[in-house]
């Protein structure tokens, strides 16, 4: 559960960064992964089973059904939960 929460509260925390002109690609994909698992659509669940693909570096694609993050953010397309690591 700690594990859990501290990967949560590094997500909270890149996505609460200081705005600046040049962004690094992984920075924007990271806050693009926040935002499409923390909106008022997700459940506890979805949002579980996110992060612990990304806790685990699964290989599996960041795409999927109607709950898909690959909805919210262009740059998540054809990118593996270990990439964004």
């Amino acid at each position: 559960m700690a594990q859990f929460l501290d990967t949560v509260a590094k997500l909270s925390f890149i996505n609460n960064l200081t705005p600046v002109l040049n962004k690094d690609m992984r920075v924007i994909q990271l806050e693009q992964f926040y935002r499409a698992n923390f909106t008022t659509k997700q459940n506890g669940l979805s949002i579980k089973a996110e992060v612990l693909k990304l806790q685990n570096g699964s290989k599996e694609m960041i795409c999927g059904g109607k709950n898909s993050v690959t909805s919210y953010g262009h740059t998540l397309k054809n990118l593996t939960y270990e990439e964004l690591l």
